[in-house]
């Protein structure tokens, strides 16, 4: 449940190196076999998160995979991001696939459409192996500066997508939540530049729902007046008739006194001249 209720998802995978000769493990094979078996697990994991909802939609959140230690498989070119981006996809679609291309299947199928993407991505760049006592260590070849590669680049998406998410969500519920309205789009507004597209989108929606509330508030107060109005007219209409069968009956008595003629006229003649509003029941 708490990740579904995330605002993003970044998901690491180890890119293999191009010819696996080249690694310095003494046994590639069974490292080869663990990435496998990890990326596995977690292709399970995730093709069981949609159906966490009762209705197995598509999840709303933004997810990437980031294939880590790209070092490995390519000679990266940093001057052109988008080569590295086709030599990503033709490792993905290579035959017979790589495990990573079960986890992105999964991945993609788990959220909804634009909400995924995979990045290229290395910590530190090119690397070399240093022969410990008992071990192979890898470490990068340049520390100072770090010749990190497109590490930023998957934060920017997921911050933007989630942004555009937020905002579409803003756009179509915000009418039908007139009572917090205001402060969602005030916070949603910090997240874009003043004169942004978005910053507009979402003062266009305050403007429309303040209209709203202040539509809304004018039928509510309308509406306890004409309530008010129609309780006064009943129990106007109420006493008329309780004074009309009492005066009614006093003049059909044989016993009437002259003061009681006298007070069943004087209600007889406030009733005539009065207005007409009071009558309407």
């Amino acid at each position: 449940k708490k990740f579904v209720e995330m605002d993003g998802v970044l998901v690491l995978a180890e890119a293999p190196f191009k010819n696996p000769k080249e690694a310095p493990f003494k046994n590639p094979q069974n490292e080869q076999a663990r990435d496998y078996a990890d990326l596995y697990s977690l292709q399970k994991a995730f093709s069981r998160l949609r159906c966490e909802k009762q209705t197995c939609a598509a999840l709303e959140i933004p997810v990437a995979l980031l294939i880590n230690k790209w070092d490995r498989y390519s000679d990266i070119d940093y001057a052109n991001t988008a080569n590295e981006q086709k030599k990503l996809e033709k490792f993905l679609n290579a035959n017979p696939p790589p495990p990573h291309k079960g986890i992105s299947d999964v991945l993609q199928y788990s959220v909804n459409q634009d909400n995924f993407k995979v990045f290229p991505i290395s910590a530190f760049g090119t690397s070399e192996f240093h022969k410990l006592k008992d071990s192979v260590e890898e470490r990068p070849k340049q520390v100072n500066p770090s010749n990190a590669f497109s590490l930023e680049d998957a934060f920017i998406w997921l911050a933007q997508q989630r942004d555009a998410i937020d905002l579409q969500e803003y756009q179509e519920q915000a009418a039908q939540n007139l009572d917090s309205y205001k402060k969602t789009g005030l916070e949603l507004l910090k997240r874009f530049p003043k004169n942004s597209k978005q910053a507009k989108q979402i003062n266009a929606v305050l403007q429309a729902c303040q209209k709203a509330k202040r539509k809304r508030t004018t039928y509510k107060i309308i509406a306890i007046v004409s309530l008010c109005v129609s309780l006064w007219l009943i129990v106007e209409t109420t006493m008329d008739r309780i004074n009309y069968q009492e005066h009614a009956v006093t003049a059909n008595s044989p016993l009437i006194m002259q003061q009681q003629i006298g007070k069943a006229e004087k209600w007889l003649t406030e009733y005539i001249a009065a207005p007409y509003f009071r009558h309407l029941i």
